[in-house]
């Protein structure tokens, strides 16, 4: 199955949120793929069932870091012929060597 990229963003409530948060990232970086975080979510690749299982992690390490109640936010691209990587999407919108000199 070709890699996708998943954008998960957990938002939790109750406790105290940047702890919660930082549980949810090291629950991520668990999963050993390979991630990024930005300072609205965290920006994963890997196949689909891959990114779905770090999802459900990093929701489930927000409950067992003292949330009371988490909302979860999943964006998923994927293509059905190709592997997708973060530096493949943003290819377009990052100059090149050659053209970051000009």
């Amino acid at each position: 199955m070709p890699k996708a990229v998943m954008a998960v963003q957990v938002i939790p409530h109750g406790g105290k949120v940047y702890d919660i948060v930082d549980q949810a990232i090291a629950a991520i970086e668990r999963s050993g793929l390979p991630y990024e975080v930005t300072p609205f979510e965290t920006v994963v690749e890997g196949e689909r069932e891959e990114l779905l299982a770090v999802a459900r992690a990093a929701h489930e390490a927000c409950f067992e870091a003292g949330a009371k109640s988490v909302l979860t936010i999943i964006k998923l691209a994927e293509r059905p012929d190709e592997d997708l990587t973060v530096a493949k999407i943003l290819a377009r919108y990052r100059p090149g060597p050659q053209e970051a000199a000009e």
